[in-house]
């Protein structure tokens, strides 16, 4: 069996896998049957008057990126030994922003944001998203996704990846046997 014949396969399968994996990540994918797939667009804590924070939470349609009204959002933290939660965030006045109050003391928290379709609400997926917030008094809070936002970009990279180098693959072993010459048989006699 030639490199060609055994290699050829083996591409294949890997451009196509690595394609439709794509594919399925884009934002066209983003819908679950009926349910939404919602993401956290913006996370606000801003210090509050009476002490403690105020969390504003903007969630979006991942595949439209049309606010989502009317869904169960919650908050909870922690940080050493301490921690918060869950806190249920209500509707504001501006469509698919969520609010509340939270108790939390100045400090370095992990936050995570757990949001799923309210009774009778818009059909979403159930999400959790997680945080990391540098909390100080008297300041709008510092906050920055954990490192599991970044896991599906990772994930379509990695496919481009193994994509490109299966493409690179095919082109060489299709090109390997467009270069072959035929080779004239060398008789008794010429030698």
């Amino acid at each position: 069996m030639s490199l060609r014949s055994r290699l050829l396969p083996a591409a294949v399968v890997a451009v196509l896998t690595c394609l439709t994996g794509v594919i399925a990540t884009t934002p066209a994918a983003a819908h679950s049957g009926s349910e939404a797939v919602a993401r956290v667009q913006e996370f606000v804590l801003e210090p509050s008057p009476g002490g403690g924070w105020l969390a504003k939470v903007e969630v979006v349609d991942t595949d439209s990126g049309e606010v989502i009204p009317g869904i169960s959002l919650k908050l909870d933290g922690s940080s050493g030994g301490e921690s918060f939660g869950p806190v249920s965030l209500k509707p504001t006045e501006e469509d698919g922003v969520y609010g509340g109050s939270v108790t939390a003391a100045p400090g370095t928290w992990a936050i995570t944001v757990t949001g799923k379709q309210s009774p009778g609400g818009e059909p979403v997926r159930e999400f959790s998203e997680k945080y990391h917030a540098e909390l100080a008094a008297g300041e709008t809070a510092e906050i920055v996704e954990s490192s599991t936002g970044t896991f599906w970009l990772t994930v379509v990279i990695g496919m481009v990846v193994v994509a490109a180098v299966g493409i690179v693959l095919l082109v060489v072993v299709m090109g390997r046997g467009s270069r072959r010459t035929a080779r004239r048989p060398v008789s008794l006699r010429e030698q």
